[in-house]
């Protein structure tokens, strides 16, 4: 098993997972650390390059990868929290990085676990933050509503409706013409992700609001 370490809120429903910016700190090791981190061997690599919580960054200085040394497991990208945003990291991994252990290949199917890391920082939240994704979250669904809303009237318009109701368990709307789904149950319609075309936004401006 791994313990999995610098793994940031990615998205609206990732309420779990800390944002950087509650974990600032004034610390003098961090850009040791960093070093230490910079020199993981590779676990996983990913299609496309992660981003930065806190400034937007998405370019290779991000990385695609998640990086171990045998023990740990962090993101390529932890190290530019470090050395360009103060974020700090559980004591216990940083006397293990400063003590620069000799790294090791764990195994492929290796388990992260990151039960310590969201425990560490849980009373480092923001209430501020926490409050602001909360709200971001309302609007994301509301306009999650309005975009599914529109697609239905687009496709009642385009197909029209039949005479026979849709095959979905417990829907008593008329199915579209030619088809055995309504507007509202069209195979399309339940990619959730589809109508969350504003979810990065908000969340990037939730991340922003001041701490207190």
């Amino acid at each position: 098993m791994l313990h999995g370490i610098g793994f940031f809120i990615e998205s609206l429903r990732d309420p779990n997972l800390p944002a950087p910016q509650e974990l600032v700190v004034d610390e003098s090791r961090l850009h040791a650390v960093a070093n230490y981190l910079d020199h993981g061997l590779i676990h996983e690599r990913y299609r496309g390059h992660s981003w930065c919580r806190v400034c937007g960054n998405n370019s290779e200085l991000m990385g695609s990868t998640d990086l171990t040394d045998g023990v740990w497991l962090w993101p390529a990208g932890l190290s530019h929290y470090l050395r360009c945003h103060s974020v700090g990291l559980p004591e216990d991994f940083i006397i293990h990085a400063l003590a620069k252990p000799t790294f090791t290949q764990p195994a492929r199917d290796a388990v992260a676990d990151f039960g310590l890391w969201i425990e560490w920082s849980r009373p480092r939240r923001s209430q501020t933050i926490r409050d602001a994704i909360s709200l971001a979250q309302l609007e994301d669904g509301r306009l999650a509503a309005i975009a599914r809303t529109e697609r239905v009237t687009a496709n009642r318009a385009k197909f029209g409706q039949s005479e026979a109701t849709c095959i979905r368990a417990g829907c008593e709307e008329r199915a579209l013409k030619g088809m055995v789904f309504c507007g509202n149950h069209l195979p399309e319609m339940s990619s959730d992700f589809a109508f969350r075309s504003q979810a990065h936004r908000l969340l990037l401006e939730a991340l922003q609001m001041p701490i207190q």
